[in-house]
């Protein structure tokens, strides 16, 4: 008779593993993330934009007036799971959008930051961005597509005809794992606007990822 047993690995993750009636372990060489048969996935899809609220349901439109007080959007931390934020999507919509340009604004007095936060410490991924070139420059530009004057750009992408600035961003490929906001967590990813971007017709920035479900034993951790 088989005996259900628990492994813990070095991060603290326990894993199911059986001990048979002659005391060997019997070990499956697998992604240790895949649940066994039956059981509830450990892993779920992360897609999300950064909001208002922290939590995708407020604003998402960042085409606001930050001139006089910053305007902050995040993606906050949840109660029950980790989110792993493997990639960023930064989009502009706007008439006639350059590189030298933020969208259609001439560029920006004082910038876009994007950044991590992590236990109070705030650590950008974009620092002060104030045209969709420094935007392309911070982000590392690692999958460029399109014309060198037209890079990540999308011609005539609603009724209205305007363009838009299509800019993803490999997280994951920085950190392993991607960047994790810890469930019940003060971290957060977050985009903070200092300048009056209402002109735009649309700024949002999405992230995508994985959700880290814990195990039941270990979900009060």
């Amino acid at each position: 008779m088989a005996l259900k047993t628990t492994l813990i690995d070095g991060t603290g993750d326990s894993y199911t593993a059986r001990v048979t009636s002659y005391g060997e372990v019997v070990v499956t060489n697998g992604h240790p993330l895949l649940p066994e048969v039956g059981e509830p996935n450990h892993v779920q899809f992360f897609s999300q934009k950064v909001s208002s609220d922290g939590l995708g349901t407020g604003i998402i439109n960042m085409n606001v007036d930050g001139s006089v007080t910053p305007q902050v959007f995040s993606i906050n931390a949840v109660n029950d799971k980790d989110i792993h934020i493997m990639k960023l999507v930064i989009v502009i919509i706007d008439g006639t959008v350059t590189h030298k340009a933020f969208g259609s604004l001439a560029a920006l007095t004082n910038g876009v930051d994007i950044s991590a936060v992590e236990s109070g410490v705030e650590t950008p991924f974009v620092n002060k961005g104030k045209n969709f070139a420094d935007l392309i420059r911070q982000t590392a530009a690692e999958r460029p597509w399109g014309d060198a004057a037209t890079a990540f750009e999308l011609q005539d992408v609603n009724a209205a005809n305007a363009d838009m600035q299509l800019l993803p961003m490999d997280v994951g490929a920085l950190m392993p794992g991607g960047f994790r906001i810890g469930r019940r967590s003060v971290d957060k990813l977050i985009v903070r606007i200092s300048d009056n971007l209402t002109a735009l017709v649309e700024f949002a920035v999405r992230a995508l990822g994985y959700y880290r479900v814990p195990d039941s034993d270990d979900e009060d951790s």
